[in-house]
């Protein structure tokens, strides 16, 4: 299996805050990520994982990249288990990519 090939561009112009960000009059209309995924199996063998994200207000001006940390949206979740359904889901397709990964490296 083999992954399609993709514009490396569209990683980060696609990732958006769902309206723009405004921080000290400054709009913001991108957002940067740290991601942080740990899959673990329940004794009862059904997978589980817990998830910490940071999404970082990101703006581009005159060809620089301008960041607002002190903006940052985290979120944490120790367990699938008591997610709301927007997380499920996220976490299923980070599942699924990451195991189309697995397949195609042959790992």
């Amino acid at each position: 299996m083999e992954l399609g090939l993709i514009d490396i561009h569209s990683l980060t112009h696609n990732m958006k805050p769902s309206q723009p960000i405004v921080i000290d009059g400054e709009t913001y209309d991108l957002l940067s990520m740290n991601l942080i995924v740990s899959s673990k199996y329940n004794y009862d063998g059904i997978p589980d994982a817990s998830i910490a994200t940071q999404f970082i207000p990101t703006r581009i001006e005159n060809e620089k990249i301008i960041t607002a940390i002190e903006g940052a949206i985290n979120i944490q979740v120790g367990t699938l288990s008591c997610a709301d359904q927007a997380t499920i889901t996220a976490a299923e397709e980070i599942n699924a990519s990451i195991q189309k990964y697995i397949y195609a490296k042959g790992i």
